[in-house]
């Protein structure tokens, strides 16, 4: 699961995926594109899960 950076969640590229149910290829390719929003962490990215989670359409 994430965890904690300050007082705002981060998911890695794995967990952003599984949120928006797409591939980790596909996340990984919008967050180096600038589509969405992520910050590299060493060799990781994190993507802030309040950002992530305003891109999941709900469904019916």
């Amino acid at each position: 699961m994430g965890y904690w950076l300050g007082v705002v969640e981060t998911l890695s590229i794995q967990e952003a995926a599984e949120l928006l149910g797409v591939t980790a290829s596909a996340v990984l390719q919008r967050v180096s594109s600038g589509s969405l929003p992520g910050r590299r962490v060493d060799r990781d990215w994190r993507l802030l899960r309040p950002a992530s989670k305003r891109l999941v359409t709900p469904r019916d």
